[in-house]
């Protein structure tokens, strides 16, 4: 799946997904627009996505998953 963070550093979107779907995933591509404060994380494996965002808001409460793309 394809997610847009806004809001969240790599780091802490990485932590998350390293910590909490260590056994189910695996992130390939993290790519930060300069213009923005998007995230864009391709993920492969099987992610909880209302957890996911459970766990980014403890870390900084300003985030925002923008988007989930299936692939």
């Amino acid at each position: 799946m394809k997610l847009k963070v806004r809001g969240a550093s790599e780091t802490e979107v990485k932590s998350v997904l390293r910590n909490e779907f260590k056994e189910s995933i695996d992130y390939r591509n993290c790519s930060k627009n300069p213009e923005s404060s998007i995230l864009k994380v391709d993920v492969r494996g099987t992610v909880d996505v209302g957890k996911l965002y459970e766990r980014l808001k403890k870390m900084s409460s300003s985030v925002k998953i923008e988007s989930v793309i299936p692939l």
